[in-house]
């Protein structure tokens, strides 16, 4: 069977956390983005040690990723989905995590005029990005579920796993046993190599080492990029 289930999310905003977890909850692996040879279901990564890889080899993978909702677009004739799975973060925070920490972007005091022209011009791609992943997710007529990427990491991360687990119909003990365990699994799930462990630290991580005024700036130029349903 063709995998059916899309899991939505922009960079660095925690789909490979979810895949790892879905892979958990259902013995299943997951396919990463078409075309990425490095994307390999999560159990196959160097260093994860917790995830069944018998049971995981012996099935079918129903779950694919995406990046960008103009590639489920892509590809809806090889992979169509009656299912979506979408991932928001705060978009300052994704967005400065994906294109890593340069100093021009985090050392200035003030940025002048034609630095946050430069700027702007790099963000506008990426905010349409954003602004297309969140009207496909809206507009999406399948069985779908949101997860704010904070709630799961930082604030509430049981509640949102038995969500999940209740939408990828996950036998109820290997929940429990999840949940039970919750931070040996959420270590082994940041183990591989190209992880960014500091991203887990606090959900301002990014924001918390832009100074004050351009931060304004990033978090004017994201503005509506929360707009779920809206």
């Amino acid at each position: 069977m063709a995998p059916h289930v899309g899991l939505l999310s922009y960079p660095r905003s925690g789909n490979h956390l979810v895949r790892y977890l879905i892979e958990y909850l259902t013995e299943r692996p997951t396919l990463g983005v078409i075309g990425s040879e490095p994307d390999t279901p999560i159990y196959q990564r160097e260093g994860v040690k917790l995830l069944n890889n018998n049971a995981l080899e012996k099935a079918s993978p129903e779950v694919i990723k995406y990046h960008f909702a103009t590639d489920i677009v892509s590809y809806s004739e090889k992979y169509p989905l009656d299912t979506l799975i979408f991932i928001l973060r705060d978009p300052v925070e994704a967005y400065a995590s994906h294109i890593g920490e340069t100093p021009f972007l985090w050392s200035k005091e003030t940025w002048r005029e034609e630095e946050q022209n430069s700027l702007t011009t790099h963000i506008k791609p990426a905010l349409t990005q954003m602004m297309e992943n969140i009207n496909y997710f809206n507009q999406f007529e399948g069985n779908k579920m949101f997860i704010c990427y904070e709630d799961l990491v930082f604030h509430n991360p049981n509640q949102v796993i038995t969500e999940l687990a209740e939408f990828v119909a996950s036998p109820a003990d290997r929940l429990k046993h999840l949940l039970e365990n919750l931070s040996k699994y959420l270590k082994d799930s940041r183990r591989t190599p190209v992880r960014k462990t500091s991203a887990h630290v606090t959900p301002d991580y990014y924001s918390s080492r832009v100074r004050p005024a351009n931060l304004q700036f990033l978090k004017e130029a994201f503005n509506g990029v929360d707009s779920i349903g809206k």
